[in-house]
């Protein structure tokens, strides 16, 4: 149940960014083939990919602090007519170059979205359905990325221009949605509203140190490590499944949309019982066990089949791990929620920015050894998270 007594306003951001993932969808299959065609090597595909997240890493904390002082609906449009924007321009390029101006544009405009989402989710649900609540926003975006990839794919023999025109036409449509739909969430007055002014009224860097200074530090820097390995993966996926298996970008696409089926049927349905029944935290845990397996057996797979298995895997893997831990920081931040989600996009986008350059430079040496780092720093994270347990004030929301 949402505050308010009502799913509404959760499904209505649901359809916003259902749709905005269905856009952004499109051109994954295609992009890495795209740079390819204009004579980009895979670090030079790491490289865009990586300064696209640079300004997402920079601007998205900024965007979330907007968010608090003017309200979510207002920056939410602005992210997604930035979207649309820059599927415009990427649609008119032909050079790398070109396309890589359009592409940081993008992450400069759209940075805007997620933030000022995740922020309005947060507030429209209680306490005890927040996991539910981050849960429905991975998977209108899991969701998305089930008919994207598809539609990509089913375009880009028309042309590879066309699926960032028809990623553009979508954004667009949700800009209206947007406007219609959507009212402003409730900011119920409370005890911190002197430390909310504050913090809205800080620098970045200011909040930065507050953040890294507090109880929601773990979880900041699992973002960063998740980002890592799914953008590793991300870069470097279409051209094992070309190399490895002769995949071209229809069947690529065909991929991405099970992995997205995968991961929003969790997410949508599954992630609210779970870590009802585990736990937040064990849940956490349990995921990135997978996914440190899952990236192994990617590696190993000696079919087409088994490979795609492993990747699925992967989508499993975030689907139980990235709401949960979602939710405890946004229980144990001391910063208002829109500044909290900001800050969580900073580290999502500097794990986009370290996980493409790396992926990127790392295939061009050897095709398994993105997969490989990715499923050791998930790894890592496990080992890590587990050992937060050790000290309860990173976890105090577990018990509670």
């Amino acid at each position: 149940m949402t505050r308010s007594g009502s799913n509404a306003p959760l499904v209505a951001l649901f359809l916003v960014l259902f749709v905005v993932s269905v856009g952004f969808g499109l051109v994954i299959p295609i992009l890495p083939l795209l740079a390819r065609e204009y004579g980009a090597s895979a670090f030079m595909l790491g490289l865009m990919t990586a300064s696209y997240a640079v300004v997402q890493f920079i601007f998205a904390p900024i965007w979330g602090q907007i968010s608090d002082r003017t309200g979510r609906k207002k920056v939410l449009m602005i992210g997604i007519s930035g979207l649309a924007l820059s599927f415009l321009f990427m649609g008119f390029a032909r050079t790398y170059w070109t396309l890589f101006a359009a592409r940081v544009l993008g992450g400069l405009l759209s940075s805007a979205t997620l933030p000022a989402a995740q922020a309005m989710a947060a507030e429209l649900s209680g306490g005890s359905d927040r996991a539910r609540a981050m849960g429905l926003m991975g998977a209108a975006f899991g969701s998305g990325f089930i008919f994207g990839p598809l539609i990509g794919g089913a375009l880009s023999p028309l042309g590879f221009a066309v699926p960032f025109f028809a990623g553009g036409a979508m954004s667009l449509s949700t800009v209206l949605l947007s406007a219609w739909v959507l009212r402003e969430s409730p900011r119920e007055p409370g005890a911190h509203d002197r430390e909310s002014r504050e913090a809205a009224e800080a620098s970045t860097l200011a909040n930065l140190r507050r953040a890294l200074a507090g109880a929601g530090r773990p979880y900041y820097l699992l973002a960063f490590i998740i980002m890592f390995a799914q953008s590793s993966q991300m870069t470097s996926l279409a051209y094992l499944l070309t190399d490895r298996f002769g995949a071209d970008s229809s069947l690529i696409g065909v991929v991405f949309a099970i992995n997205g089926a995968a991961g929003a049927l969790l997410q949508g349905a599954a992630i609210g019982p779970i870590t009802g029944r585990l736990g937040e935290l064990p849940t956490m845990l349990a995921g990135l066990a997978l996914g440190a397996v899952a990236y192994l057996g990617i590696v190993v797979s000696p079919t087409f089949l088994l490979a795609v298995t492993c990747i699925v895997l992967t989508a499993v893997s975030i689907s139980i791990t990235r709401p949960p831990a979602t939710s405890l920081l946004s229980k144990v931040t001391e910063l208002p929620q829109g500044i909290t989600m900001g800050l969580q996009g900073s580290f999502d986008s500097l794990g986009r920015v370290a996980g493409p350059l790396w992926a990127g430079f790392a295939y061009d040496h050897g095709h398994s050894l993105p997969f490989l780092t990715a499923g050791l720093a998930l790894a890592l994270a496990w080992w890590y998270m587990r050992a937060q347990r050790e000290h309860p004030e990173s976890f105090k929301t577990v018990a509670e």
